[in-house]
């Protein structure tokens, strides 16, 4: 069972000069409950927050952050409830994508056009 509660906001303006580039950011958090097994149920909390950058049309940069925390385990008697909501680990990722675009021939012009492509396995 999986709970995502995501949102997402505008945190910078698209600027009126043409060279500045465009920043959108989200924030998801989940909690995926788990039963191995043995009957002991696993509880994880995480919140994954990302900040996007348009370098261009074809190429967008980001910063995520993904925070794990404790949360309690029914599993063990002696653990005190007041952990939850305590980020535990923080994992820091930078990403890179590129559109990647092919030149195909219009039937109907017989012009080249450059066209986004997804490489198919």
């Amino acid at each position: 069972d999986i709970d995502i509660l995501a949102q997402t906001h505008v945190n910078q303006a698209p600027s009126m000069n043409d060279n500045a580039h465009k920043v959108f950011c989200t924030s998801e958090r989940a909690r995926i409950v788990r039963q191995e097994f043995a009957g002991n149920v696993i509880v994880e909390d995480m919140e994954m927050t990302t900040e996007y950058t348009l370098q261009d049309d074809n190429h967008v940069s980001a910063i995520s952050r993904i925070a794990i925390y404790l949360t309690p385990n029914s599993n063990s008697p002696r653990q005190e409830k007041s952990i939850s909501g305590k980020a535990v680990a923080f994992y820091d990722f930078e990403i890179d994508m590129h559109r990647n675009l092919e030149t195909f021939v219009d039937s109907k012009s017989g012009k080249s056009v450059e066209r986004a492509c997804v490489l198919t396995p």
